[in-house]
């Protein structure tokens, strides 16, 4: 059921939408990987975020692109995910995978720090429950290398999300019984 929401907002937002446009190939050719933590517990989900870091970094990538680590029942506020969001960022620096590893939060209540939280350009990192995407470094810089205009996607995706109803937008972000 929760696999199945993030999958539907992966192919119906991101992919559809292309908001992203280097999710398509790894979600088309089986790379993407979704894993679901269920615990309430910060420790026990920390242990599962390891273990995929850790199972990114030793499986080849034409095994294993990238990962979503889905978390249903933690951090309700988004303030409290940022928070952890930036621990990770810490734990990845100190342990040394930073440069083979990044991680970016989404967040049904995502907001830019800039920004004011109605403004629809937040809804590129909104998804139906808070998440982290495990990215290889490599990936990125690959992405960059091969899309000519890489620093002009947020803006033609918040421009693009702002000419959205919000209607549409909590339909295609969240799902069909909203948020």
């Amino acid at each position: 059921m929760i696999q199945q929401q993030i999958e539907d907002w992966l192919t119906g937002f991101i992919i559809e939408h292309d908001i992203c446009p280097f999710a398509r190939r790894p979600w088309s050719r089986n790379l993407l990987r979704i894993i679901v933590v269920e615990d309430k517990e910060e420790e026990q989900l920390t242990k599962n975020l390891l273990q995929a870091l850790e199972e990114l970094v030793s499986t080849p990538r034409k095994e294993l692109e990238t990962s979503l680590v889905v978390i249903p029942n933690q951090f309700e506020s988004f303030d409290d995910f940022w928070s952890y969001c930036e621990w990770v960022q810490e734990l990845l620096e100190e342990s040394g995978v930073s440069g083979l590893l990044q991680v970016v939060g989404f967040h049904p209540a995502f907001r830019f720090a800039e920004s004011e939280f109605e403004d629809q350009a937040n809804y590129v990192n909104r998804c139906p429950y808070p998440l982290l995407h495990l990215l290889r470094e490599e990936s990125v810089t690959e992405a960059v290398a091969q899309y000519p205009d890489i620093s002009a996607i947020p803006e033609r995706n918040a421009l693009y999300l702002r000419r959205l109803s919000k209607a549409t937008l909590e339909r295609i972000v969240y799902g069909h019984h909203g948020h």
